[in-house]
This record gives C-alpha cells, sequence and structure tokens, in this order.
C-alpha cells in the first residue's frame, strides 16, 4: 500500500489536546455564567440598600418629629396628630400577611405619628411603645397579672386567692379600647413573656396565618339579621335546647355540657345572669331553660334582643355603668367559648396578655357574695398540652387556668370544658376602698 509523502510527515491528532480545548470553553463559559450572576446580585443588593436607606431616613424623620411634641395623657384630650409621611415601604412590611410572624425585621419605634382617620383614643393608644401599652394596661391590675403565684391544690386544680382592686381595674379604660381596622395583628416581641407567663406556656400557631374576624365585634357586618334577637327565636332554641337537639356554636354534645354545667349551679334559677361573649343567642336559650329569671348580655357587638328576658350592654356601657354604680350585681356569670380569646386581636380588641384575667377579675367584682360562674373554655386533653394558640385562643392547663378562675371556688366539673365555681370572698379581697 502506498503512503503519500504528506500524509506521512503530518503528525496524528492527540485527543488529550481535544480534551483540553473543550475544558478551556466550558471554563470561560463557567468564569461568565458567574460574573453575570454577580452582577445581578450586586445590583439587587444595591437596589435593597437603597430601600433600607430610604426607609430609616423616612422613619427618622417622622421619629424626630414625634419626640418634638409631648406626649399626651389619657385623663386629657390629646393635641392634634403631626401630619404622617406616606411610606410604602413602611406599609408593605406591616400590612404584608407573608411577614406576620418575622419580628426581626420589624424597625423598633418609640411613638409613631397617628394613623390618619380614627378617633380619640383608639388612635392615640396606637401611638405608643408596646412597653408603654403594657404599662398603661396594668394600671390598677395589681395581684391579678401576677403570673407568679401558683396557689393551694383543690378539687381539680389549684386554686389562687388574689387582692383586686374592683373601682381601679374597672376603671381603667384601656382594657377595653379596640385595636384600629386592619390586618390581624402579630405577637409584640415586649409582651411575649407576659403571654407566655415568662416560658411556662409554650407558644403554638393555630393556623398558618393569624385569624382576624374583626368585623364580628362591630355594629358593621354584611348580616344585620345576625345581630337580631327575636322572641321567638330565642324560645324555639330553649325548647331545642331542653329537647338536646341545639347545636350552639359547635355541637349538641357540647350544648348539653353548658346546659348541665347551668343546671349544677344553684343559684342560675330563678336569677339574674350575665352571659359573656355571644353572637347567637344560644347559651341565653340554655339559660332561660334552666330557670333564669333575667339575663343580661355583654357583647361587644350591637345587639338587639325583643325578648323580655334577655337584654345586652357592652363592655363601655358596662364599665361608665359599674363606676356610676348602676351596674347590677348578678346570680351568675356564664361564659363558652369566649374568655380564652381576650388580648389576642381576633375579634378587633388590642393586644393585652392580661385580657382574660382582667375580665374574669371583673366579673367577680360584679358577681353576689355566694354567686356562681359556670365556664367554658378552650382546655388541654389528650395530644394537645397547654399552649397560646397565636392568635385563636389559649389552651388552657394547669398554670394558666388557676390564675382565670383566682378566687372562684371549684364546685363541680359538667363534662368536657365545662367547670361550675362559687364566688370565694374573704375579707380585704377587694382593696377598692383601701
Amino acid at each position: 500500500m502506498m503512503i503519500s509523502e504528506n500524509s506521512s510527515n503530518k503528525p496524528p491528532r492527540s485527543s488529550k489536546v481535544k480534551t483540553s480545548d473543550i475544558r478551556g470553553k466550558m471554563r470561560y463559559i463557567a468564569y461568565g455564567v458567574v460574573g453575570l450572576f454577580a452582577l445581578v446580585g450586586l445590583r439587587c443588593i444595591s437596589q435593597d440598600y437603597g430601600k433600607l436607606l430610604a426607609y430609616q431616613q423616612v422613619e427618622a424623620e417622622a421619629k424626630a418629629e414625634s419626640k418634638t411634641q409631648e406626649v399626651p395623657k389619657f385623663n386629657v384630650k390629646p393635641p392634634p396628630p403631626p401630619p404622617r409621611k406616606h411610606n410604602p415601604l413602611r406599609q408593605e412590611k406591616m400590612g404584608s400577611y407573608k411577614r406576620q410572624f418575622d419580628f426581626q425585621n420589624l424597625v423598633p419605634m418609640d411613638y409613631l405619628p397617628a394613623p390618619p382617620n380614627l378617633k380619640w383614643p383608639e388612635a392615640d393608644f396606637d401611638r405608643f411603645t408596646p412597653e408603654k401599652k403594657l404599662e398603661l394596661l396594668r394600671q390598677g391590675c395589681g395581684e391579678v397579672c401576677d403570673r407568679t403565684m401558683r396557689g393551694k391544690p383543690s378539687l381539680y386544680f389549684n386554686f389562687i386567692e388574689k387582692k383586686v382592686n374592683c373601682k381601679a381595674l374597672w376603671a381603667n379604660h384601656i382594657i377595653d379600647i379596640p385595636r384600629t381596622l386592619g390586618p390581624a395583628p402579630l405577637m409584640e416581641p415586649a409582651m411575649k413573656k407576659a403571654f407566655l407567663y415568662h416560658g411556662a406556656v409554650p407558644l403554638e400557631y393555630h393556623v398558618k396565618w393569624p385569624i382576624n374576624q374583626q368585623r364580628l365585634s362591630t355594629d358593621d357586618t354584611t348580616s344585620k339579621q345576625a345581630w337580631e334577637w327575636s322572641h321567638e327565636n330565642i324560645e324555639k332554641e330553649k325548647q331545642m335546647c331542653i329537647e338536646g337537639t341545639l347545636k350552639g356554636t359547635y355541637s349538641e354534645t357540647q350544648t348539653a355540657m353548658m346546659l348541665n354545667g347551668l343546671k349544677m349551679a344553684p343559684r342560675v334559677a330563678g336569677g339574674h345572669v350575665l352571659v359573656v361573649g355571644s353572637v347567637s343567642p344560644w347559651v341565653e336559650a340554655c339559660a332561660l331553660a334552666a330557670g333564669a329569671a333575667k339575663i343580661t348580655t355583654l357583647e361587644y357587638g350591637v345587639l338587639n334582643s325583643t325578648h323580655p328576658k334577655v337584654n345586652t350592654i357592652t363592655p363601655d356601657e358596662a364599665r361608665k355603668a359599674y363606676l356610676a354604680g348602676t351596674f347590677p350585681e348578678f346570680d351568675a356569670i356564664v361564659s363558652f367559648s369566649s374568655i380564652e380569646h381576650s388580648g389576642l386581636g381576633r375579634y378587633g380588641d388590642s393586644l393585652n396578655p392580661y385580657g382574660d384575667v382582667q375580665q374574669m377579675a371583673r366579673l367577680w367584682c360584679t358577681t353576689k357574695q355566694g354567686g356562681n360562674l359556670v365556664l367554658g373554655t378552650e382546655m388541654e386533653r389528650q395530644g394537645q398540652d397547654e399552649a397560646m394558640m397565636w392568635n385563636a385562643h389559649r389552651r388552657y392547663g394547669n398554670i394558666m387556668y388557676p390564675h382565670l378562675v383566682a378566687n372562684f371556688q371549684q364546685l363541680a366539673h359538667a363534662g368536657g370544658p365545662v367547670y361550675v365555681f362559687t364566688k370565694h370572698e374573704a375579707e380585704g379581697l377587694d382593696i377598692s376602698n383601701q
């Protein structure tokens, strides 16, 4: 076979040379991609840094303007609020549900200008820091807000005796101030210790995002019929409660437990009963079925009852009546699935770590000597331990529940979450006149 001279002089192609060329090209491509990502990253960082500087500048200006004005006291008319500069970054940060639990990224502010279109005193209360709010909420609270007391063993859980300044507790109108309209609130870091009993109670989340049912605590509702309590409907539910077919808010079983508790309370039959927290009058109907002579319902929403034995009152009206000496004492206090929501912001109330115990202490002040308490709340059970279920409710157990029912002696267990109590009275418990 003939081999040409030219072909014999050409060196054979090496596979190593070909591989190195491919590796070199891939290296250059990788460098280019990394460089491109670096440029994009630097641009994003610069934009975010610019936004952060602008945000901090606006907040610093607002803070500087607010410090020039004296913080108004609650017993005087506040000065007109300073103009608030529009800050879309703050609005996005506070209003986005995706950041509801991102406490670390919230910029702390000592004193904010009042939000627009709000009336006193709600607008002014929201201008205070969480620390200042706690100070105002604790006014007149005394031992009621003491988390360190453990009490003594009793029938089902510990019994705690606390001194109560009834006049001061009812006079503190800060407890009744609703929060401003807006998204469901996140837990203030400054209030976390008080909410969780200094770490003794775990924090859990009931659902992924906070619950906002603010409209249920106002008279602005899409269904006005929900706030009309007719005589016919209450009598119908009364009969259903007797027959065991009334579902109430939850089920026939829960309704039967409440009726059983009402019958176990000796002062319900023939007495004046205060029902705390109702949108539907099923508890009132069962109280009538148990023989109550008269019922007053304490509810944030504006209700209209046409039943001659059922009337309603708002917390603000109750506070004013108590201070004026016209609020009656009651033979029995009844509540089902209401107290555990107090102070969590779910139903339009302001955040208040002591909302539930302050409410119960006020009720103790309005209960007659020897009167009863029939209480149904969310309780710990197998597989579900005591916890702060933000922001749905408190799940009570051996730590929180004794504080909730302080100064009420345990009388009977009506089944499930329903317990019956008798008002405990001892010399020096009410320190209003001291």
